[in-house]
C-alpha cells in the first residue's frame, strides 16, 4: 500500500526515480573551414608589417 501511495505522489509531483541514467555524450561538430586564397595572406602580411613599422617609429 505504501509503495502505491509513494508511486502516485511521485507521479503527481513529477519526481523521477533515483536510478542513475547514462549521460549522453555530445557528438563532435564538424569544422567548417573558410576558403582561403592568396589575397588574404597578402592583406594580413601588409597589415602586420605596417603595424610593426608603426611600433618601431
Amino acid at each position: 500500500m505504501k509503495d502505491i501511495v509513494d508511486g502516485r505522489i511521485d507521479e503527481i509531483l513529477e519526481i523521477t526515480s533515483l536510478i542513475p541514467t547514462p549521460e549522453l555524450k555530445p557528438e563532435p561538430s564538424s569544422r567548417i573551414l573558410p576558403k582561403t586564397d592568396g589575397k588574404d595572406d597578402d592583406i594580413d602580411y601588409n597589415y602586420a608589417r605596417e603595424n610593426y613599422y608603426n611600433l618601431i617609429e
